[in-house]
C-alpha cells in the first residue's frame, strides 16, 4: 500500500509538541510492515535542517482563488542531527512564500 502522511510538524525538523514525535516514529513502523510511506510537512523559514541533505525535486504552481502561487518540493532521506535515516523514511517539504 502507498501512504502519504501529512503533518504540520515532524521531529527533528519542526517540533512544538508530541505530534512531531509521532510523525517521526510512525512512518518507519508502517514501512516495516511492508508499506511505502512518505511524509510531508511545510518547509518553514525556521526549519531545523540539522545535518539533513535536502534535494530540490520540482517547482510548481498552485491555482488559488487570488491567482497562481509558486511552490517548491524538497526531499530528504539523509541524516538530521546525526540521527541516521537508515530506515529509508522519505520526507518531503513544501516551500512557498
Amino acid at each position: 500500500m502507498n501512504i502519504l502522511y501529512l503533518s504540520p510538524e515532524i521531529a527533528p525538523f519542526a517540533k512544538t509538541g508530541g505530534l512531531a514525535d509521532v510523525a517521526r516514529a510512525l512512518p518507519p513502523a508502517v514501512k516495516a510492515l511492508g508499506h511505502d510511506i512518505r511524509t510531508v510537512m511545510p518547509k518553514y523559514f525556521t526549519l531545523n535542517e540539522g545535518n539533513a541533505a535536502f534535494e530540490r525535486k520540482t517547482a510548481f504552481t498552485v491555482p488559488m482563488f487570488n491567482g497562481l502561487h509558486s511552490a517548491v518540493l524538497w526531499e530528504t532521506r539523509g541524516e538530521s542531527r546525526g540521527e541516521s535515516r537508515a530506515d529509508g523514511a522519505v520526507t518531503y517539504l513544501l516551500e512557498n512564500e
